[in-house]
């Protein structure tokens, strides 16, 4: 055979391959799709699984709640005592169990690819990629940000750029840094030292003094914030008040030999702006501390029935609260008329909440309007 003749063979041949090899990939590309399609059907067929198994968890907790059980008719007292009594089976709650998806987190994806030496990327066929979910904790992350400020001159004239404020004169520390000392410091009560030693060992060298510097700036900006706060709360013609009681630590000991007190606090909010102001003094109840910031005021006050509370009625208008009236009759018991105030109040309840000033275009006026329809007469 001649040259020619023997390469025109070979072409034939080399194409004859591929047409064949064209082929095998569109069959493995066929299967591959019908195995996906079939591996999408399981899964779908073991969440919905999962999911009846989730239901049937959550009805056997609801039927084994005792507030959610409906009575049911007691037998007889003789068929009850002829009858064995069941033992009932533990219902177990580790099924179904469900991982949460943390939604809030930073998200970094990252794509893996075999390791194997014997892996030909260019020559493979991606099959299937599965995720596979690690967290990641960086507990405390410092960054010195340096700010080049350039200043230009054009025509005489000096043109400089500015770096961003920092909540005190001449400081180097930004406000999120001062924020997070504070947090530390006030929210999860820990001591400087600590806090330092926290800072040291996360790679930023502080001096204790440092830290306490900037907490004693900050806690003389934010008292001049809060005495403001305080001097707003009473600019609104609406506000209300009460107090509560906590356990706090104290230096003496009382007579059970424990270092604490029930120390009250103290609040009041503006109804209208959404304000809202707290006050403390040593745990005190006494009626002057009240009355003293409220000195003044001609708005309306709304209370329960402390004693404090009452005596603003001399120079301002003092509202009750229906809940603590509702209260009493509820500590009546059985009692037929008790019962029937108890039903009035929530009626009134009822029928406020079924609109909002400032909702649906309805306005103050509407709601003066809705409220002599339906409250009077209960009143």
């Amino acid at each position: 055979m001649k040259k020619d003749e023997i390469i025109a063979l070979l072409q034939q041949q080399i194409s004859f391959l591929q047409e064949q090899l064209q082929e095998a990939n569109r069959k493995a590309d066929a299967l591959l799709e019908e195995v996906t399609s079939l591996r999408n059907m399981l899964e779908h067929k073991s969440e919905e699984e999962a999911k009846q198994k989730r239901i049937i968890k959550g009805l056997a907790k609801i039927t084994q709640n005792k507030s959610e059980k409906q009575p049911s008719t007691p037998a007889p007292q003789d068929a009850a005592a002829d009858q064995p009594s069941e033992k009932k089976e533990r219902v177990r709650t580790n099924n179904g169990a469900k991982r949460k998806q943390h939604l809030e987190v930073e998200v970094v994806e990252e794509d893996i690819e075999p390791e194997n030496p014997h892996f030909n990327k260019e020559l493979a066929r991606l099959y299937k990629t599965r995720d596979v979910i690690r967290y990641e904790l960086i507990p405390m992350r410092f960054i010195k940000k340096i700010y080049h400020v350039r200043t230009y001159t054009q025509n005489d004239e000096f043109f400089s750029g500015k770096a961003p404020d920092a909540p005190f004169l001449n400081s180097q520390y930004d406000g999120s840094f001062i924020a997070g000392l504070a947090q530390l410091r006030y929210m999860y009560a820990m001591p400087v030292e600590r806090i330092v030693k926290f800072f040291n060992d996360n790679g930023f060298d502080m001096d204790k003094g440092t830290a306490h510097g900037l907490l004693r700036k900050t806690e003389n900006l934010f008292e001049n914030l809060y005495k403001a706060l305080g001097d707003v709360i009473k600019e609104d013609t609406y506000i209300a008040g009460d107090e509560t009681y906590h356990k706090v630590l104290v230096k003496d000991k009382n007579k059970d030999g424990k270092g604490i007190k029930k120390a009250y606090i103290w609040v009041v909010t503006a109804v209208n702006t959404g304000l809202v102001y707290y006050f403390y003094h040593d745990g005190s109840r006494k009626e002057d501390i009240i009355l003293d910031y409220i000195k003044g005021y001609k708005g309306a006050f709304q209370s329960d029935g402390f004693s404090p509370y009452r005596k603003m009625a001399k120079w301002l208008l003092r509202l009750a609260c229906f809940q603590h009236v509702k209260r009493k009759f509820l500590d009546c018991g059985d009692d037929f008329d008790a019962k029937v105030i108890v039903r009035l109040i929530n009626f009134l309840y009822h029928k406020n909440h079924k609109h909002k000033i400032g909702e649906d275009g309805w306005t103050e006026r509407d709601n003066y309007k809705w409220r002599q329809q339906y409250a009077i007469p209960v009143m």
